[in-house]
C-alpha cells in the first residue's frame, strides 16, 4: 500500500473519531443545557456521523503536506479548499445555517481564524523540528570532520 494512502487512512480514522467525539460532546452539552428539547434519534446519529466524516476529510487530506513536489502554499490552499468545502457541504446538509445569513459569515470567519491558528501552530512546530534536526546534522558533520 502506498505510504501516502496508508497515512491518509490512518489520519482519516483518527479524524473520524475526533470529529464524532466533538459532536458527542456538543450533544451532551445540549442535553444538559436543554434536556426537555434533547432526544437521541436518527438526526442525532446523523449529526455525529457527519461530524466524524468531516474529521475524516480534514485529517485525511493532511497527506497533501507530504507531497514534496508541492509548495507549502499549494498544499495549504488545496487542504483549505477541501476543508472549507466539506464543512459547507455538511453544514448546509444538516441545516446549521443558510448561505448568505449573518451566521454564515460569522462561521466562515471563525473557520478561517481557527484554520489559520492550527496551521500556524503546526508550521512553527515543524520549523522548530527542522531547525533542531539541522543543528544535530551540523554536530554530526563536525564530528566526522574531526
Amino acid at each position: 500500500m502506498n505510504n501516502n494512502l496508508k497515512k491518509a487512512l490512518i489520519m482519516g480514522g483518527i479524524g473520524f473519531a475526533v470529529g464524532a467525539l466533538i459532536c458527542v460532546i456538543f450533544c451532551i452539552v445540549s442535553y444538559f443545557s436543554e434536556p426537555e428539547n434533547f432526544s437521541i434519534d436518527g438526526g442525532t446519529i446523523l449529526y455525529i456521523f457527519l461530524g466524524g466524516l468531516l474529521g475524516l476529510v480534514n485529517m485525511g487530506t493532511t497527506v497533501v503536506y507530504d507531497f514534496e513536489s508541492w509548495s507549502i502554499a499549494k498544499c495549504t490552499l488545496v487542504h483549505f479548499v477541501v476543508c472549507i468545502t466539506s464543512f459547507y457541504m455538511f453544514s448546509f446538509y444538516i441545516d446549521w445555517f443558510k448561505f448568505g445569513d449573518t451566521m454564515f459569515f460569522i462561521v466562515t470567519a471563525a473557520f478561517i481564524v481557527a484554520y489559520f491558528i492550527i496551521w500556524l501552530v503546526n508550521y512553527l512546530s515543524y520549523k522548530r523540528t527542522v531547525k533542531r534536526l539541522n543543528k544535530e546534522l551540523k554536530g554530526f558533520k563536525s564530528e566526522i570532520e574531526e
